[in-house]
């Protein structure tokens, strides 16, 4: 008798129309990921990104070496899964001949070093993207396919999610990991048939976030919701799949970061310097900044969505605690503790929110889509229309935030103007030269403020000498005569903001004896107005000056 032989269907463009729109809006996300992704990149103005923690990780991995065993890194203020994967990624374009991992020489070698970023960055990049996937998976298991996509349109397109998918940091792949960590406890709260393979994997996703980042490991609480609500009836069977939760979760920590065992003390010290450096020392960016429960929504979360946006994701919260669904528990799991978590400290950048958005993101495809069943078919132009609205102007506040990837940096127009003037003499600083300067001197953004002194036997300055007197708002600096003056809002917006006497009187000194002779950046005036942005999100476009004496 003849075997019945299966036969596969042929892929047809009807096959797919069901998966057009969640394509479509894959390729967005992605469009939008990499538009842009060589911005500030070690060039031979600058030896390091402008993204100061992106050039941190980069020298972290320049001290690993897979290829010869040397796997321990030796740094976990970040838990080190990124950086694993970044090295992973970079040994293997060097094992085909597409990269160099070995940076001797950051001015010989820049563009080498350069290449290894961009190699990083696209890692960010699709995981960011595949966030936005994570995000549909999750809500269409929840709430159904309208939801689901929502949530993931509205992701892609959020501008704090999409800038910062373009960089080498540890807040996107964490929130790539808890999404999917939640994509899994869903199929354990709904009715996933492979129960055990659905927690472990959970339990699986929540540790390589918590190995991304720390406080991402309450990714896991969703995943205990998740079995509450599945056992809810029948409470004692729960303990095998909590068991393989936390085995899963545990293992998939170590494994990411076995440094927690293999390098204890240097983890252990690393830790506590992070946690002290997060709760105590905001800096002058978040000092008098009031309530981090207020702040978190009224500057953070509302430059990540824009206003419009972040008022209907509210109100999508407000939604769920009317509704109160097994799925708004799912959600909430992680979204309560995690906001608690991040308001608390005296740190509140705004990439800390990242992990919440496409939870909330979620919330509201479940509200949109409640709405437009709720309407019948002769009524639904009027959601329809709305989303439409609200998609406009949310894309509108994504391209403002990507856009300045795209072209030239405002440092780089700015050393190009110092450059040409020809002036003799040293150029002054305000501040501290660190990234968000104009590179005078191409170590200036080193990793942290002042790192750019200990090349200065090697260094020599590409466009004039500079000045700057060793602490900040020195009215020394006028003293020397020095024929130009650079700024950038970075240095004053926070010394301003809080009427500190000396950058006061230094920026009325400033504007006395100098004039502005080139400007670039920012919103286009030229005006030492206070930019309203999180610090963290006014790294891609500065403002910046040139001042010349009168």
């Amino acid at each position: 008798m003849a075997k019945n032989i299966k036969t596969r269907t042929p892929i047809t463009v009807q096959s797919l129309k069901p998966a057009l729109p969640l394509i479509a809006v894959l390729l967005l996300a992605l469009t939008v990921r990499l538009w842009g992704i060589t911005w500030g990149l070690p060039s031979d103005t600058h030896y390091f990104s402008y993204h100061p923690d992106e050039s941190r990780v980069m020298l972290v991995i320049q001290n690993l070496d897979l290829l010869h065993g040397k796997i321990m890194p030796g740094f976990y203020n970040y838990p080190s899964l990124q950086i694993y994967l970044v090295t992973l990624a970079t040994t293997t374009a060097f094992l085909f001949g597409a990269a160099d991992i070995v940076i001797k020489d950051f001015a010989a070698d820049h563009a080498k070093y350069a290449q290894l970023f961009l190699i990083g960055r696209l890692i960010t990049v699709f995981m960011g993207a595949g966030t936005v996937w994570a995000a549909y998976a999750a809500g269409r298991r929840i709430w159904g396919q309208a939801a689901g996509l929502v949530a993931a349109f509205f992701l892609a397109i959020a501008p704090l999610h999409a800038q910062h998918s373009h960089w080498i940091t540890v807040d996107v792949p964490a929130t790539f990991w808890t999404t999917l960590s939640l994509m899994f406890a869903a199929r354990i709260a709904f009715a996933d048939k492979r129960l055990r393979h659905a927690a472990l994997y959970a339990g699986l996703c929540a540790g390589l976030a918590a190995a991304t980042k720390y406080n991402a490991a309450l990714a896991i609480l969703p995943i205990f919701a998740a079995i509450a609500i599945r056992y809810r009836a029948t409470p004692a069977s729960a303990g095998l799949p909590a068991l393989l939760t936390v085995a899963g979760a545990v293992t998939a920590f170590l494994i990411g970061c076995p440094g927690s065992i293999g390098e204890n003390a240097i983890f252990m010290r690393d830790i506590q310097f992070e946690t002290i450096h997060v709760s105590q020392q905001g800096g002058d960016g978040f000092a008098q900044t009031g309530s981090g429960f207020v702040y978190q929504i009224a500057t953070n979360l509302n430059c990540a969505f824009g206003l419009p946006l972040l008022l209907a994701a509210l109100a999508s919260v407000a939604f769920a605690i009317r509704r109160r669904e097994p799925g708004d528990l799912l959600l909430a799991a992680f979204v309560i503790p995690y906001y608690i978590l991040i308001s608390l400290p005296q740190a509140r950048y705004a990439r800390y929110a990242i992990p919440l958005m496409p939870f909330l993101c979620i919330w509201l495809g479940r509200s949109i889509a409640v709405w437009w069943h709720a309407m019948g078919s002769s009524r639904r132009q009027l959601p329809v229309a709305a989303t439409a609205v609200l998609a406009a102007v949310t894309g509108f506040f994504c391209y403002q935030a990507v856009a300045p990837m795209a072209g030239d940096d405002p440092r780089d127009r700015s050393l190009a103007y110092v450059r040409s003037a020809s002036l003799s003499g040293p150029t002054g600083f305000s501040t501290q030269p660190w990234f968000q300067t104009v590179p005078l001197d191409p170590y200036f953004s080193f990793t942290q403020p002042g790192g750019w002194k200990r090349f200065q036997s090697i260094s020599t300055p590409i466009a004039a000498p500079y000045l700057y007197q060793g602490k900040s708002w020195d009215p020394a600096v006028f003293d020397a005569h020095p024929p130009m003056i650079v700024l950038s809002d970075m240095d004053y917006r926070d010394p301003v903001r809080l009427h500190q006497a000396a950058a006061t009187a230094w920026l009325a000194r400033l504007q006395t004896e100098y004039r502005p002779a080139f400007f670039a950046g920012g919103d286009g005036k030229n005006e030492l107005s206070i930019n309203q942005l999180p610090p963290d999100m006014m790294y891609t476009d500065p403002k910046t000056w040139v001042w010349v004496r009168k």
